[in-house]
């Protein structure tokens, strides 16, 4: 008997054929909505199709909506705070990303380079005062870094030659203060 490749492809089809036909459809069991009735006793809520409001109040077109409450920040007791308040010439510098990268050391345990990473580095933005309140940071060293869009700079303390660096410690929160700058290096808005 002489097997052509006309019978493999003809075989292999028959194969396939057979085994879809073997297998039998996954049913998805359904469940049918209990009446209005019954659901308005198992839930305390109504079902969005029964109510006349959006699904999202708006408090500024809604005056029957309560306000809409802002989350806390929790800290976690693992971790550590830093807080300060970033100054031009005495104003708060507004909206200005701040970074703290972990500061790596060599084999003397001198400090010799602050890693920033935009992922994973703690950052926060200043608040209109130009304060700032780093929570849940890992203990560690850090230096604090100011983002400038396009470039990033390791700042020093105010009219001083030294790095600002911070030992952060679990459950302490560091107040670095108010740090008046008479120039920074801020993008132009």
């Amino acid at each position: 008997m002489i097997i052509t490749k006309k019978s493999y492809l003809f075989i292999g089809i028959l194969l396939i054929l057979a085994l879809t036909a073997c297998t039998t459809p996954t049913s998805i069991a359904t469940q049918t909505q209990p009446p209005v009735s019954e659901q308005a006793t198992q839930y305390p809520y109504p079902p969005i199709a029964s109510v006349n409001k959006p699904a999202y109040p708006n408090p500024v077109t809604d005056p029957t909506s309560a306000a809409i409450v802002q989350p806390t920040q929790t800290t976690d007791p693992k971790m550590g705070s830093v807080t300060g308040q970033l100054l031009l010439n005495n104003k708060g510098v507004n909206d200005v990303l701040l970074y703290l990268a972990g500061v790596l050391k060599d084999k003397s345990g001198k400090d010799i380079v602050a890693g920033l990473d935009r992922v994973s580095s703690p950052n926060i933005s200043t608040d209109s005062e130009g304060k700032f309140n780093f929570v849940n940071v890992p203990p560690g060293r850090y230096a604090l870094i100011l983002d400038a869009a396009t470039t990033q700079y390791l700042l020093n303390y105010p009219n001083k030659e030294t790095t600002i660096f911070v030992d952060v410690v679990v459950g302490k929160v560091i107040d670095l203060g108010a740090l008046n700058y008479d120039t920074l290096p801020l993008p132009q808005k």
